[in-house]
């Protein structure tokens, strides 16, 4: 099955009908990118469409044919974690880096180690299975924390409030088994239109720039276009199927401040336009997405 890139800090992929909340311990507001596939996904009880940056300790709820991916940021210090809260139904997917993943189940506790770790769990029941695919997890039932199991790469162990069983190996057709739901994920991923995040970021850096300006210069310009918060402007740009928008938003408020300015001052020479490199990114790349590639020449 293709997939997408796992970004550094890495990710957890939701199947339908799960709602776990993802805290992380190294004191940030937001952790990461929720990426969304389906109409029926929600944030803090918040129905969601469109890409976006997670807040920390946050509650994300999938339902019927609707998949989440949580692309974690890179640590900001050692020993952090990444905290997997009150996972009690569906199927869980996880790539542990840097922070490594916990786990909290209805039944007990995963815990991957401080190494690369892929794992995934399925809860059914008032059971959880772990199936680890790479790397190694402890794992201990609600009952009885004292008894950590170690859950090993190609290994699976379910877990009641009880007890531990296992682990035993599995095999790499029955990982496939487990893990197949994702690929309605992945193609969700793939299929749609979207925009490079890290053209997002430099279009949110400018406008918020150029919010800044709108205070400087008392224009008394509002409204989301205006917007003086990172994340409003990246989340917007993220929700975007062409670059050309970006440009379009981006110019719209260089008017604006040129002619504030001209008003103000008097004077038609604009501190506010947009910066010339940032709208040579944008122009640029959609020079390149109009020309033929050479393959089809």
């Amino acid at each position: 099955m293709p997939t997408t890139p796992v970004p550094d800090g890495g990710i957890a992929d939701g199947d339908e009908n799960t709602d776990p909340r993802f805290v992380r311990t190294d004191k940030r507001a937001t952790i990461g990118r929720v990426r969304i596939v389906g109409r029926n996904v929600f944030v803090d009880d918040r129905r969601v469409q469109q890409d976006q940056r997670l807040a920390n300790n946050a509650d994300v709820r999938t339902g019927p044919r609707s998949w989440v991916r949580v692309e974690f940021d890179p640590a900001l210090e050692a020993g952090c974690r990444t905290l997997i809260q009150g996972f009690r139904r569906g199927n869980l997917y996880g790539e542990s880096e840097g922070c490594p993943h916990e786990v909290t189940a209805e039944p007990g506790t995963i815990r991957a180690e401080p190494v690369p770790t892929r794992y995934h769990l399925g809860a059914r029941g008032g059971s959880v299975v772990v199936t680890v695919i790479e790397g190694a997890a402890a794992v201990w039932a609600k009952w009885s924390p004292s008894q950590p199991i170690r859950v090993g790469p190609m290994q699976e162990a379910r877990v009641a409030p009880g007890n531990v069983i296992g682990p035993t190996p599995v095999t790499r057709r029955q990982v496939e088994a487990r893990t197949a739901w994702r690929a309605s994920l992945e193609r969700g991923l793939e299929n749609r239109t979207g925009i490079d995040p890290a053209l997002c970021e430099g279009y949110a850096a400018e406008a918020v720039r150029q919010s800044g300006q709108n205070l400087q210069y008392r224009c008394g310009f509002d409204g989301p276009l205006w917007a003086p918060d990172f994340e409003t402007h990246l989340n917007w740009c993220l929700a975007q199927g062409e670059p050309a928008s970006l440009e379009r938003q981006t110019a719209a408020r260089a008017r604006a401040l040129r002619d504030c300015q001209a008003k103000n001052q008097g004077s038609t020479q604009s501190q506010g336009t947009a910066r010339p490199l940032l709208l040579g990114i944008f122009s640029d790349l959609l020079r390149r997405r109009a020309e033929p590639s050479p393959d089809n020449q």
